[in-house]
Protein backbone atom coordinates (compact mmCIF):
# COMPACT_ATOMS: atom_id res chain seq x y z
CA UNK A 1 0.00 0.00 0.00
CA UNK A 2 1.53 3.32 -0.92
CA UNK A 3 -0.46 6.51 -0.94
CA UNK A 4 -3.91 4.68 -0.64
CA UNK A 5 -2.99 2.55 -3.56
CA UNK A 6 -2.45 -1.06 -3.67
CA UNK A 7 0.12 -3.11 -6.08
CA UNK A 8 -2.56 -4.94 -6.95
CA UNK A 9 -4.28 -1.94 -7.97
CA UNK A 10 -1.22 -0.40 -10.18
CA UNK A 11 -0.50 -3.98 -11.56
CA UNK A 12 -4.38 -4.16 -13.07
CA UNK A 13 -3.84 -0.20 -14.11
CA UNK A 14 -0.40 -1.43 -16.10
CA UNK A 15 -2.67 -4.49 -17.78
CA UNK A 16 -5.27 -2.69 -18.61
CA UNK A 17 -2.97 -0.14 -20.30
CA UNK A 18 -1.22 -2.57 -21.96
CA UNK A 19 -4.43 -3.80 -23.83
CA UNK A 20 -5.89 -0.93 -24.46
CA UNK A 21 -2.60 -0.23 -26.52
CA UNK A 22 -2.91 -3.30 -28.17
CA UNK A 23 -6.51 -2.19 -29.09
CA UNK A 24 -5.26 1.04 -30.65
CA UNK A 25 -2.37 -0.45 -33.00
CA UNK A 26 -3.31 -4.07 -33.78
CA UNK A 27 -1.18 -4.81 -36.62
CA UNK A 28 1.92 -2.89 -35.36
CA UNK A 29 3.68 -6.30 -33.92
CA UNK A 30 3.55 -7.86 -38.08
CA UNK A 31 4.32 -4.90 -39.29
CA UNK A 32 7.53 -4.46 -37.36
CA UNK A 33 8.56 -7.56 -37.61
CA UNK A 34 7.91 -7.34 -41.52
CA UNK A 35 10.46 -3.98 -41.45
CA UNK A 36 12.81 -5.63 -39.79
CA UNK A 37 13.11 -8.29 -42.56
CA UNK A 38 13.18 -6.06 -45.33
CA UNK A 39 15.88 -4.16 -43.30
CA UNK A 40 17.79 -7.32 -44.00
CA UNK A 41 16.12 -8.65 -47.27
CA UNK A 42 19.26 -7.60 -49.57
CA UNK A 43 21.52 -9.66 -47.22
CA UNK A 44 19.71 -12.40 -46.69
CA UNK A 45 18.77 -12.92 -50.60
CA UNK A 46 22.93 -12.71 -51.16
CA UNK A 47 23.18 -15.23 -48.53
CA UNK A 48 20.92 -17.12 -50.48
CA UNK A 49 22.28 -16.51 -53.55
CA UNK A 50 25.87 -17.78 -52.45
CA UNK A 51 24.59 -20.82 -50.85
CA UNK A 52 22.54 -21.87 -53.76
CA UNK A 53 24.85 -20.27 -56.43
CA UNK A 54 27.45 -22.89 -54.84
CA UNK A 55 25.67 -25.83 -54.41
CA UNK A 56 24.87 -26.24 -57.94
CA UNK A 57 28.27 -24.80 -58.95
CA UNK A 58 29.41 -27.70 -57.30
CA UNK A 59 26.95 -30.25 -58.44
CA UNK A 60 26.49 -28.92 -62.22
CA UNK A 61 29.08 -30.82 -64.31
CA UNK A 62 31.71 -28.34 -66.69
CA UNK A 63 29.98 -28.27 -70.26
CA UNK A 64 26.56 -28.95 -68.83
CA UNK A 65 25.33 -25.57 -69.33
CA UNK A 66 23.80 -23.89 -73.15
CA UNK A 67 26.29 -22.89 -75.50
CA UNK A 68 29.22 -22.88 -72.94
CA UNK A 69 31.93 -23.99 -75.66
CA UNK A 70 30.98 -21.14 -77.73
CA UNK A 71 31.25 -19.27 -74.98
CA UNK A 72 34.84 -20.69 -73.54
CA UNK A 73 36.29 -20.89 -77.03
CA UNK A 74 34.87 -16.74 -77.15
CA UNK A 75 36.60 -16.38 -74.03
CA UNK A 76 39.87 -17.86 -74.81
CA UNK A 77 40.07 -15.85 -78.35
CA UNK A 78 39.93 -12.63 -76.51
CA UNK A 79 42.38 -13.77 -74.23
CA UNK A 80 45.11 -13.88 -77.29
CA UNK A 81 43.61 -10.84 -79.01
CA UNK A 82 41.07 -11.90 -80.67
CA UNK A 83 38.27 -9.33 -79.81
CA UNK A 84 36.35 -9.28 -83.30
CA UNK A 85 35.33 -12.72 -85.29
CA UNK A 86 37.09 -13.55 -88.27
CA UNK A 87 36.64 -16.84 -90.45
CA UNK A 88 37.87 -19.66 -89.55
CA UNK A 89 37.33 -23.11 -91.20
CA UNK A 90 37.21 -25.83 -88.30
CA UNK A 91 33.57 -26.71 -87.15
CA UNK A 92 31.55 -28.11 -84.53
CA UNK A 93 28.59 -30.40 -83.87
CA UNK A 94 26.53 -27.51 -84.13
CA UNK A 95 28.56 -24.98 -85.92
CA UNK A 96 28.56 -27.92 -89.10
CA UNK A 97 28.47 -25.68 -92.47
CA UNK A 98 31.07 -23.41 -94.16
CA UNK A 99 31.06 -19.51 -93.48
CA UNK A 100 32.01 -19.96 -89.58
CA UNK A 101 33.98 -17.42 -87.90
CA UNK A 102 35.91 -17.94 -84.46
CA UNK A 103 39.08 -17.02 -83.10
CA UNK A 104 42.58 -18.45 -81.99
CA UNK A 105 41.75 -20.62 -78.65
CA UNK A 106 44.13 -21.83 -76.42
CA UNK A 107 44.36 -25.70 -77.23
CA UNK A 108 44.27 -26.49 -73.36
CA UNK A 109 40.54 -25.45 -73.72
CA UNK A 110 39.72 -28.00 -76.92
CA UNK A 111 41.21 -30.58 -74.98
CA UNK A 112 39.82 -29.76 -71.83
CA UNK A 113 36.05 -29.81 -73.51
CA UNK A 114 36.55 -33.35 -74.79
CA UNK A 115 37.60 -34.53 -71.32
CA UNK A 116 34.66 -33.25 -69.93
CA UNK A 117 32.19 -33.49 -72.96
CA UNK A 118 29.48 -35.94 -71.81
CA UNK A 119 27.36 -34.74 -74.62
CA UNK A 120 25.22 -31.50 -73.83
CA UNK A 121 26.60 -28.71 -75.77
CA UNK A 122 26.97 -29.21 -79.28
CA UNK A 123 29.40 -26.60 -79.71
CA UNK A 124 32.17 -27.90 -78.92
CA UNK A 125 34.89 -28.08 -81.70
CA UNK A 126 35.67 -31.14 -83.52
CA UNK A 127 39.38 -31.93 -83.67
CA UNK A 128 39.63 -33.58 -86.96
CA UNK A 129 38.29 -30.04 -88.58
CA UNK A 130 41.15 -28.06 -87.13
CA UNK A 131 43.45 -26.80 -90.19
CA UNK A 132 46.91 -28.82 -90.34
CA UNK A 133 48.45 -25.72 -89.81
CA UNK A 134 47.12 -25.37 -86.44
CA UNK A 135 48.55 -28.84 -85.63
CA UNK A 136 51.02 -28.84 -82.60
CA UNK A 137 50.94 -25.15 -82.02
CA UNK A 138 49.32 -23.67 -78.45
CA UNK A 139 46.49 -22.04 -80.12
CA UNK A 140 43.42 -23.12 -82.86
CA UNK A 141 41.54 -21.58 -84.08
CA UNK A 142 37.55 -22.56 -83.68
CA UNK A 143 34.00 -21.44 -84.66
CA UNK A 144 31.79 -19.46 -82.11
CA UNK A 145 29.74 -17.81 -84.42
CA UNK A 146 26.85 -17.73 -81.91
CA UNK A 147 28.70 -16.18 -79.49
CA UNK A 148 30.92 -14.03 -81.70
CA UNK A 149 28.52 -10.93 -81.46
CA UNK A 150 29.17 -10.61 -77.72
CA UNK A 151 31.49 -7.69 -76.62
CA UNK A 152 34.00 -8.51 -73.86
CA UNK A 153 32.05 -6.52 -71.46
CA UNK A 154 29.42 -9.33 -71.36
CA UNK A 155 32.12 -11.85 -70.64
CA UNK A 156 34.14 -9.18 -68.05
CA UNK A 157 34.22 -11.18 -64.82
CA UNK A 158 35.04 -14.16 -66.33
CA UNK A 159 37.43 -12.69 -69.31
CA UNK A 160 39.54 -11.34 -65.85
CA UNK A 161 39.66 -15.13 -64.74
CA UNK A 162 40.38 -16.31 -67.87
CA UNK A 163 43.58 -13.68 -68.55
CA UNK A 164 44.19 -14.63 -64.81
CA UNK A 165 44.63 -18.35 -65.12
CA UNK A 166 46.48 -18.13 -68.67
CA UNK A 167 49.52 -16.03 -67.28
CA UNK A 168 49.09 -17.88 -63.60
CA UNK A 169 49.41 -21.14 -65.63
CA UNK A 170 46.56 -22.67 -64.05
CA UNK A 171 45.01 -25.49 -65.23
CA UNK A 172 41.78 -25.28 -67.87
CA UNK A 173 39.49 -27.11 -64.73
CA UNK A 174 40.85 -24.65 -61.77
CA UNK A 175 39.72 -21.45 -64.27
CA UNK A 176 36.75 -22.90 -65.30
CA UNK A 177 35.66 -23.46 -61.68
CA UNK A 178 37.35 -19.68 -60.83
CA UNK A 179 35.44 -18.14 -63.42
CA UNK A 180 32.01 -20.02 -62.71
CA UNK A 181 32.74 -18.34 -58.74
CA UNK A 182 33.81 -14.88 -60.24
CA UNK A 183 30.86 -14.38 -62.06
CA UNK A 184 28.40 -15.73 -58.87
CA UNK A 185 30.32 -13.11 -56.87
CA UNK A 186 29.74 -10.58 -59.24
CA UNK A 187 25.42 -11.52 -59.57
CA UNK A 188 25.55 -11.71 -55.85
CA UNK A 189 27.10 -8.20 -55.66
CA UNK A 190 24.76 -6.62 -58.45
CA UNK A 191 21.37 -8.60 -56.84
CA UNK A 192 22.72 -6.99 -53.45
CA UNK A 193 22.90 -3.70 -54.69
CA UNK A 194 19.56 -3.88 -56.50
CA UNK A 195 17.80 -4.81 -53.51
CA UNK A 196 19.17 -2.02 -51.56
CA UNK A 197 18.44 0.60 -53.28
CA UNK A 198 15.20 0.00 -53.74
CA UNK A 199 12.95 2.30 -51.73
CA UNK A 200 10.17 -0.61 -51.02
CA UNK A 201 9.24 -3.48 -52.53
CA UNK A 202 12.64 -5.73 -50.92
CA UNK A 203 11.10 -8.60 -50.17
CA UNK A 204 8.63 -9.64 -53.01
CA UNK A 205 11.23 -8.20 -55.08
CA UNK A 206 14.15 -10.45 -53.25
CA UNK A 207 11.60 -13.01 -53.71
CA UNK A 208 10.97 -12.35 -57.78
CA UNK A 209 14.46 -11.78 -58.91
CA UNK A 210 15.97 -14.82 -56.57
CA UNK A 211 13.51 -17.19 -57.55
CA UNK A 212 13.04 -17.49 -61.43
CA UNK A 213 17.09 -17.76 -60.85
CA UNK A 214 16.89 -20.90 -58.89
CA UNK A 215 14.25 -22.91 -61.26
CA UNK A 216 17.07 -22.20 -63.77
CA UNK A 217 19.30 -24.24 -61.44
CA UNK A 218 21.16 -20.78 -60.83
CA UNK A 219 22.31 -21.53 -64.78
CA UNK A 220 22.06 -17.67 -65.41
CA UNK A 221 23.77 -16.22 -61.93
CA UNK A 222 27.43 -18.12 -62.40
CA UNK A 223 27.44 -20.03 -65.69
CA UNK A 224 30.04 -18.92 -68.63
CA UNK A 225 27.90 -17.16 -70.91
CA UNK A 226 27.09 -13.82 -72.01
CA UNK A 227 23.32 -13.80 -70.36
CA UNK A 228 25.26 -14.01 -66.97
CA UNK A 229 26.32 -10.57 -66.43
CA UNK A 230 23.30 -9.39 -68.41
CA UNK A 231 21.01 -11.19 -65.60
CA UNK A 232 23.38 -9.56 -63.31
CA UNK A 233 23.40 -6.09 -64.42
CA UNK A 234 19.78 -5.27 -66.03
CA UNK A 235 17.68 -5.58 -62.44
CA UNK A 236 20.53 -3.57 -61.27
CA UNK A 237 20.04 -0.83 -63.59
CA UNK A 238 15.67 -0.80 -63.55
CA UNK A 239 16.02 -0.98 -59.99
CA UNK A 240 18.46 2.28 -60.24
CA UNK A 241 16.12 3.87 -61.93
CA UNK A 242 12.92 3.06 -60.15
CA UNK A 243 14.78 4.18 -56.90
CA UNK A 244 15.64 7.77 -59.24
CA UNK A 245 11.99 8.26 -59.94
CA UNK A 246 10.49 7.68 -56.54
CA UNK A 247 13.05 9.54 -54.81
CA UNK A 248 15.37 12.46 -56.84
CA UNK A 249 18.41 11.23 -57.51
CA UNK A 250 21.61 12.86 -56.65
CA UNK A 251 24.15 13.60 -59.09
CA UNK A 252 25.87 10.52 -57.93
CA UNK A 253 22.97 8.12 -58.33
CA UNK A 254 21.87 9.97 -61.65
CA UNK A 255 25.54 9.09 -63.07
CA UNK A 256 25.49 5.26 -61.18
CA UNK A 257 22.43 4.82 -63.01
CA UNK A 258 23.85 6.29 -66.75
CA UNK A 259 27.19 4.19 -66.24
CA UNK A 260 24.72 0.82 -65.45
CA UNK A 261 22.92 1.83 -67.82
CA UNK A 262 26.15 1.86 -70.41
CA UNK A 263 26.92 -1.49 -69.08
CA UNK A 264 23.73 -2.83 -69.53
CA UNK A 265 23.90 -1.58 -73.43
CA UNK A 266 27.39 -3.02 -73.84
CA UNK A 267 26.29 -6.80 -72.63
CA UNK A 268 23.72 -7.87 -75.28
CA UNK A 269 22.42 -5.35 -77.65
CA UNK A 270 19.30 -6.99 -77.45
CA UNK A 271 18.71 -5.60 -74.08
CA UNK A 272 19.91 -2.35 -75.58
CA UNK A 273 16.43 -0.57 -75.47
CA UNK A 274 16.24 -0.15 -71.30
CA UNK A 275 18.67 2.45 -71.67
CA UNK A 276 16.31 4.93 -72.60
CA UNK A 277 14.23 4.59 -69.15
CA UNK A 278 17.29 7.43 -68.68
CA UNK A 279 15.00 9.70 -69.92
CA UNK A 280 12.65 9.53 -67.40
CA UNK A 281 15.13 10.43 -65.02
CA UNK A 282 14.50 14.50 -65.11
CA UNK A 283 10.91 13.83 -64.55
CA UNK A 284 11.40 12.47 -60.70
CA UNK A 285 9.81 14.04 -58.12
CA UNK A 286 10.63 17.84 -56.89
CA UNK A 287 9.81 17.25 -53.37
CA UNK A 288 12.54 16.60 -50.97
CA UNK A 289 15.26 18.48 -53.04
CA UNK A 290 17.47 20.78 -50.81
CA UNK A 291 17.92 24.08 -51.88
CA UNK A 292 21.58 24.50 -52.93
CA UNK A 293 21.20 21.78 -55.41
CA UNK A 294 18.38 22.77 -57.01
CA UNK A 295 19.89 24.48 -59.50
CA UNK A 296 23.25 22.13 -60.45
CA UNK A 297 20.82 19.03 -60.31
CA UNK A 298 18.37 21.05 -62.81
CA UNK A 299 21.09 21.05 -65.26
CA UNK A 300 22.87 17.36 -64.38
CA UNK A 301 20.10 15.20 -64.47
CA UNK A 302 18.84 15.74 -68.05
CA UNK A 303 22.92 16.25 -69.52
CA UNK A 304 23.79 12.62 -67.63
CA UNK A 305 20.20 10.86 -69.05
CA UNK A 306 21.04 11.94 -72.55
CA UNK A 307 24.51 11.57 -72.44
CA UNK A 308 24.28 7.92 -71.42
CA UNK A 309 21.23 6.92 -73.68
CA UNK A 310 23.67 8.78 -76.67
CA UNK A 311 26.70 6.61 -75.71
CA UNK A 312 24.82 3.60 -75.17
CA UNK A 313 23.17 4.63 -79.01
CA UNK A 314 26.85 4.97 -80.31
CA UNK A 315 28.04 2.05 -78.91
CA UNK A 316 25.23 0.04 -80.34
CA UNK A 317 25.90 1.40 -83.64
CA UNK A 318 29.36 0.91 -84.08
CA UNK A 319 29.58 -2.88 -82.55
CA UNK A 320 26.85 -3.83 -85.01
CA UNK A 321 28.71 -2.41 -88.10
CA UNK A 322 32.04 -4.01 -86.48
CA UNK A 323 29.85 -7.63 -86.88
CA UNK A 324 27.48 -6.84 -89.70
CA UNK A 325 29.44 -9.39 -92.31
CA UNK A 326 28.92 -12.71 -91.14
CA UNK A 327 26.01 -15.35 -89.63
CA UNK A 328 25.56 -16.32 -85.86
CA UNK A 329 24.01 -19.31 -86.95
CA UNK A 330 24.89 -20.71 -90.69
CA UNK A 331 24.08 -24.22 -90.00
CA UNK A 332 20.59 -23.35 -90.14
CA UNK A 333 20.66 -19.72 -92.35
CA UNK A 334 23.31 -18.76 -94.24
CA UNK A 335 25.06 -15.28 -94.32
CA UNK A 336 23.35 -14.53 -97.71
CA UNK A 337 19.89 -16.35 -96.75
CA UNK A 338 20.05 -13.41 -93.82
CA UNK A 339 21.07 -10.84 -96.67
CA UNK A 340 17.68 -11.58 -98.51
CA UNK A 341 15.29 -11.62 -95.41
CA UNK A 342 16.82 -8.15 -94.40
CA UNK A 343 16.20 -6.87 -97.51
CA UNK A 344 12.50 -8.57 -97.90
CA UNK A 345 12.06 -7.10 -94.43
CA UNK A 346 12.41 -3.58 -95.56
CA UNK A 347 11.21 -3.49 -98.72
CA UNK A 348 8.61 -5.85 -99.01
CA UNK A 349 5.00 -5.36 -96.73
CA UNK A 350 4.14 -9.11 -97.63
CA UNK A 351 7.08 -10.11 -95.48
CA UNK A 352 6.37 -8.03 -92.52
CA UNK A 353 2.67 -9.47 -92.43
CA UNK A 354 4.46 -12.80 -92.66
CA UNK A 355 6.70 -12.39 -89.96
CA UNK A 356 4.36 -10.95 -87.85
CA UNK A 357 1.87 -14.27 -88.24
CA UNK A 358 5.15 -16.12 -87.48
CA UNK A 359 5.47 -14.58 -84.36
CA UNK A 360 1.64 -14.51 -83.40
CA UNK A 361 1.87 -18.48 -84.01
CA UNK A 362 4.84 -18.72 -82.06
CA UNK A 363 3.81 -16.67 -79.03
CA UNK A 364 -0.03 -18.50 -78.75
CA UNK A 365 1.48 -22.22 -79.07
CA UNK A 366 4.52 -21.73 -76.81
CA UNK A 367 7.23 -22.70 -79.46
CA UNK A 368 10.37 -22.76 -77.88
CA UNK A 369 14.12 -24.18 -78.23
CA UNK A 370 13.67 -27.55 -77.46
CA UNK A 371 10.17 -28.15 -77.90
CA UNK A 372 9.28 -29.99 -74.83
CA UNK A 373 5.66 -29.69 -73.51
CA UNK A 374 6.98 -28.47 -69.63
CA UNK A 375 8.45 -25.51 -71.64
CA UNK A 376 6.07 -24.60 -73.79
CA UNK A 377 3.47 -24.28 -70.69
CA UNK A 378 5.65 -22.52 -69.02
CA UNK A 379 6.10 -19.82 -71.94
CA UNK A 380 2.45 -19.58 -72.46
CA UNK A 381 2.12 -19.28 -68.39
CA UNK A 382 4.26 -16.27 -69.52
CA UNK A 383 2.76 -14.49 -71.70
CA UNK A 384 -0.95 -15.00 -70.04
CA UNK A 385 0.80 -13.15 -66.99
CA UNK A 386 2.06 -10.58 -68.93
CA UNK A 387 -1.65 -10.33 -70.67
CA UNK A 388 -2.60 -9.67 -67.24
CA UNK A 389 -0.14 -7.33 -65.78
CA UNK A 390 -1.10 -5.11 -68.92
CA UNK A 391 -5.04 -5.91 -68.07
CA UNK A 392 -3.89 -4.46 -64.38
CA UNK A 393 -1.83 -1.43 -65.90
CA UNK A 394 -4.80 -0.66 -67.69
CA UNK A 395 -7.05 -0.26 -64.71
CA UNK A 396 -4.51 1.60 -62.71
CA UNK A 397 -4.14 4.07 -65.17
CA UNK A 398 -8.26 4.34 -66.07
CA UNK A 399 -9.17 4.94 -61.82
CA UNK A 400 -5.69 7.58 -61.62
CA UNK A 401 -3.91 5.99 -58.78
CA UNK A 402 -0.65 6.57 -59.95
CA UNK A 403 1.18 9.45 -59.75
CA UNK A 404 3.36 10.73 -62.76
CA UNK A 405 6.50 9.08 -61.98
CA UNK A 406 5.12 5.54 -61.38
CA UNK A 407 2.98 6.22 -64.40
CA UNK A 408 5.99 6.74 -66.46
CA UNK A 409 7.87 4.00 -65.20
CA UNK A 410 5.28 1.18 -65.30
CA UNK A 411 4.21 1.91 -69.22
CA UNK A 412 7.87 2.63 -70.15
CA UNK A 413 9.31 -0.30 -68.61
CA UNK A 414 6.65 -2.40 -69.45
CA UNK A 415 6.08 -1.35 -73.89
CA UNK A 416 10.50 -1.62 -73.56
CA UNK A 417 10.23 -4.72 -72.02
CA UNK A 418 7.93 -5.89 -74.78
CA UNK A 419 9.61 -4.47 -77.63
CA UNK A 420 12.76 -6.57 -76.35
CA UNK A 421 10.96 -9.88 -76.69
CA UNK A 422 9.26 -8.80 -80.24
CA UNK A 423 12.62 -8.10 -80.93
CA UNK A 424 14.36 -10.92 -80.18
CA UNK A 425 11.52 -12.71 -82.06
CA UNK A 426 12.29 -10.87 -85.10
CA UNK A 427 15.92 -11.52 -84.81
CA UNK A 428 15.48 -15.59 -84.20
CA UNK A 429 13.54 -15.51 -87.02
CA UNK A 430 16.16 -13.26 -89.12
CA UNK A 431 19.17 -15.74 -88.13
CA UNK A 432 17.72 -18.93 -86.37
CA UNK A 433 14.42 -20.09 -88.57
CA UNK A 434 15.38 -21.43 -91.89
CA UNK A 435 12.69 -21.56 -95.09
CA UNK A 436 10.10 -23.37 -94.62
CA UNK A 437 10.20 -23.70 -90.84
CA UNK A 438 6.64 -23.05 -88.92
CA UNK A 439 6.27 -20.44 -86.48
CA UNK A 440 10.01 -18.73 -85.43
CA UNK A 441 12.88 -21.02 -84.04
CA UNK A 442 14.85 -20.72 -81.32
CA UNK A 443 12.99 -18.68 -78.51
CA UNK A 444 14.09 -19.81 -74.65
CA UNK A 445 12.47 -18.49 -71.35
CA UNK A 446 16.07 -17.52 -70.01
CA UNK A 447 15.55 -14.71 -72.80
CA UNK A 448 12.57 -13.50 -70.00
CA UNK A 449 15.01 -13.00 -66.74
CA UNK A 450 16.63 -9.91 -67.30
CA UNK A 451 13.21 -8.08 -67.78
CA UNK A 452 11.49 -9.31 -64.93
CA UNK A 453 12.50 -6.50 -62.29
CA UNK A 454 10.69 -4.03 -64.90
CA UNK A 455 8.03 -6.16 -64.86
CA UNK A 456 7.75 -7.01 -61.11
CA UNK A 457 8.63 -3.23 -60.11
CA UNK A 458 5.43 -2.35 -62.39
CA UNK A 459 3.05 -4.97 -61.05
CA UNK A 460 4.14 -4.48 -57.14
CA UNK A 461 3.26 -0.28 -58.10
CA UNK A 462 -0.19 -0.72 -59.86
CA UNK A 463 -1.46 -3.21 -57.20
CA UNK A 464 -0.30 -0.95 -54.17
CA UNK A 465 -1.87 1.53 -55.63
CA UNK A 466 -5.11 -0.09 -55.91
CA UNK A 467 -5.12 -1.81 -52.96
CA UNK A 468 -4.49 1.94 -51.16
CA UNK A 469 -7.37 3.60 -52.91
CA UNK A 470 -9.07 0.80 -52.33
CA UNK A 471 -8.33 0.91 -48.47
CA UNK A 472 -9.45 4.51 -48.46
CA UNK A 473 -13.36 3.79 -49.30
CA UNK A 474 -13.71 1.44 -46.80
CA UNK A 475 -13.69 -1.47 -49.04
CA UNK A 476 -10.23 -2.87 -48.54
CA UNK A 477 -9.24 -4.36 -44.75
CA UNK A 478 -7.39 -2.10 -42.56
CA UNK A 479 -3.72 -3.70 -42.86
CA UNK A 480 -1.78 -3.92 -45.94
CA UNK A 481 1.46 -4.89 -46.60
CA UNK A 482 2.74 -2.09 -48.29
CA UNK A 483 6.31 -1.58 -49.14
CA UNK A 484 7.87 -4.56 -48.28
Amino acid sequence: MRNGVSAGSVTNARKTAVAGDCKVRPGMGLKSWLDRIRAFTPLLMAVCSLLAGCFFIATTKPGHTPDVWSHVYRISGMTNGDWLAKPVGSRSFLHNTTGNVGGDVDRAWLDYSWQVFDGYDSSIALPDSISPSDQGKATVALPYNNTATNSPVAYLPQLLVFGFGKLAGLSANATFYAAEVAMLLVFTLCLLMSLSVLPRWRIAMGLLLLVPVLAFHMRTAFTISADSMTQAIAPLFLCLVFSSLIQPPTKRRCASTAAVGLLLAMCKFIYAPLVALLLLLPLARKAGRTAPENGGRDRFVPAVSIAGVGASAAWLLAWMKLNGWYATAPMFVSYDAMLAKKHDLLTRPATIAAVLRSIAWSISHGQTNNSSQGGSRALITVWLGLTLLFALLLLATAVRTLGRSELLFCWSSYLLNLLIILLTYLALWLQYTGSGAVGVLGMQLRYFLPLVAGWGLCALTCMQALWDRWRTTGQMPPFSPSHH
